[in-house]
């Protein structure tokens, strides 16, 4: 689909750009077409190795969506977890550094011999890497790299910044354009059991939106991008306002929201999917709740009889229409329960659920936090 690298010269020297996505593309990104393979990140680049020495390609970076996690300084590699050093471990050796990413970390490591970077994320720092050429061998035989924050007092760019402000131009009719308004702060804060009063209200909006057929909607934190705050920049008259860039800054990513069936069975596994690989707590609506146990020797479990629907717990058998959107309904965040769900219907983009939902019922409260009870 896309070109697999890409070859520059420096002083005389080739040098080759590999780009490529992560292998759980599918289960991050929606939607995506069906006839799309994602495959081994390091054996793509083994097999391209052979493929650049034969062009009389020596310097190869690879530019990587995948990363890993350290908690020490932006320019340190502080007991660097995840699948990053796997990675780099099993690149073949000609691979002379890694552009990482995805885990919004910033690093600078040196793993299996290779220089590995991660500039973090939102455009905070950015990495120079410097490298050595031969230019007889043409391969590096000097590296290093260093993340820089960046400073509002850098001078931008005029071309971008003239970019910036054609689209700003050319966006305010629909940016600026009112959808509902709300009564306080919606925010993506957690309590201990995961709840947030921003999760609520997006849940509460898919919800509504399927209510025709559903009886509980289930929203990843992750797919909330920002907060929605009551108070206006610099004016109190607006103060409460949603304006549609506000709302579309946190649900940016067009997901569909869906409807499907589930057994109760299933939607008991699917919340005990909570506490392992990435998942992280579901966002429920209003009229669903269940308990999470603290005290089991193997972790947090959840009671099938805590979980129901309007106040009625919910039969192992039966069957329930829920809703939640695309990214999840494809397994996302490591949900494949959704992967079994039947009768996947389409509905609307989940922005058109939150902007109608905001219309509809505002000024909207911050939803009180009792969907979901912490117990010993």
């Amino acid at each position: 689909m896309f070109t697999p690298y890409v070859v520059r010269e420096f002083g005389g020297v080739p040098v080759a750009f590999i780009g490529l996505t992560l292998r759980d593309t599918r289960s991050t990104t929606t939607p995506i077409d069906a006839r799309v393979d994602f495959v081994d990140e390091a054996q793509t680049v083994n097999d391209l190795v052979p493929v650049l020495r034969g062009q009389g390609v020596e310097a190869i970076i690879v530019l990587l969506h995948q990363g890993g996690t350290q908690l020490g300084d932006p320019n340190a590699c502080n007991a660097l977890v995840g699948p990053m050093a796997a990675l780099a471990a099993a690149f073949d050796p000609a691979v002379d550094v890694i552009v990482s990413g995805h885990t919004h970390n910033t690093y600078i490591c040196e793993l299996s011999g290779k220089l590995v970077s991660s500039a973090g994320a939102r455009g905070t720092y950015f990495t120079v890497i410097d490298l050595a050429l031969d230019p007889v061998t043409r391969d590096v035989v000097a590296r290093s790299a260093g993340n820089r924050f960046v400073d509002h007092a850098v001078t931008p760019d005029p071309d971008i910044e003239a970019l910036v402000a054609d689209v700003q131009v050319s966006t305010a009719p629909v940016a600026n354009a009112v959808v509902g308004r709300i009564a306080a702060d919606l925010t993506r804060t957690e309590d201990a059991a995961g709840q947030s009063t921003l999760g609520a209200v997006v849940a509460d909006a898919q919800l509504a939106a399927t209510a025709d057929e559903s009886v509980v909607a289930f929203m990843n934190p992750g797919g909330l991008r920002t907060d929605l705050t009551f108070a206006a920049e610099d004016d109190e008259t607006e103060d409460g306002q949603v304006r549609f860039g506000e709302a579309f800054a946190v649900q940016p990513f067009n997901n569909l929201v869906v409807t499907m069936t589930l057994t109760g069975e299933q939607i008991h596994r699917l919340l005990g999917l909570q506490f392992g690989g990435t998942s992280r707590p579901l966002l429920v609506s209003a009229g669903f709740e269940y308990s999470i146990s603290l005290g089991g020797i193997a972790g947090p479990v959840i009671p099938f009889d805590s979980i129901k629907v309007a106040g009625v717990p919910i039969d192992s058998g039966a069957t329930y229409r829920i809703t939640t959107n695309s990214f999840l309904a494809n397994g996302g965040n490591d949900y494949a329960v959704f992967t079994e769900g039947v009768d996947v219907t389409p509905r609307l983009l989940d922005i058109d659920a939150l902007t109608a939902y905001l219309g509809a019922n505002g000024p909207v409260e911050p939803p009180p936090m009792d969907r979901v009870h912490l117990t010993e």
